[in-house]
């Protein structure tokens, strides 16, 4: 479980070499399903200290057909592709309020499509062929920006570790009245939710801003 402060944590590895350029966590990745999360310590005669950032893999079921998801971290290859390398997947969208043309999408099939990139906090639509864990690896980011439009819905992930209900997630100054989950049927694949529903890490929303303007999530 993730703590800010890193409480708790597990040794996994120790006197690792200093030449090392990285470390391989055994059978932790893709086929394990937990999440798992990482610093590094530096100890020298003169004592030791921890990496102010941390690391994750985070996993996810996922269903055949469309599910809602969101990027929780931040990836070093932001590429759709690599996103979703664990996934047999068919289309990918994301849409973003206020922009002339708001759906982007991408789609396998026909190899093309102007949804390239991901990035901490956006929500993707993704249509799955085959129901799987959909796993990614990256830094626990200590805020992300999130800019909501006023007047509007605005589709968004929750980019933070910290489980909150909306109303404690979003301020008051957003004016977030409306909130819209996951719902595994169609026609939409949605539900309107009370604000007190919690926000959960890798999970989109729908929200409905009577302000808007930036949203800042903490870890």
């Amino acid at each position: 479980m993730y703590d800010a402060t890193k409480t708790g944590y597990a040794l996994l590895a120790d006197n690792i070499a200093p030449t090392s350029t990285f470390w391989d966590h055994a059978n932790g990745g893709s086929g394990d399903a937990n999440n798992y999360f990482y610093y590094v310590r530096a100890v020298n005669l003169g004592g030791g200290a921890n990496s102010v950032a941390q690391a994750a893999k985070f996993t996810r079921g996922l269903s055949s057909g469309w599910n809602l998801i969101s990027i929780p971290l931040t990836l070093q290859d932001t590429s759709i592709a690599t996103t979703l390398q664990t996934l047999t997947w068919r289309t990918a969208r994301t849409y973003v309020a206020g922009s002339p043309d708001p759906w982007r999408a991408w789609s396998t099939v026909k190899n093309s499509g102007d949804l390239r990139t991901v990035s901490a906090g956006m929500a993707l639509w993704v249509d799955v062929q085959t129901a799987k864990d959909w796993t990614v690896a990256g830094q626990v980011p200590t805020s992300t920006r999130i800019d909501l439009v006023g007047g509007t819905w605005n589709f968004v992930g929750y980019a933070s570790f910290t489980s909150r209900p909306a109303n404690v997630a979003f301020p008051a100054g957003l004016g977030v009245n409306q909130l819209e989950t996951y719902l595994g049927a169609p026609l939409y694949y949605l539900q309107r939710q009370p604000l007190t529903t919690n926000l959960d890490p890798g999970r989109g929303y729908w929200v409905y801003a009577t302000t808007g303007g930036a949203w800042t999530v903490t870890n």
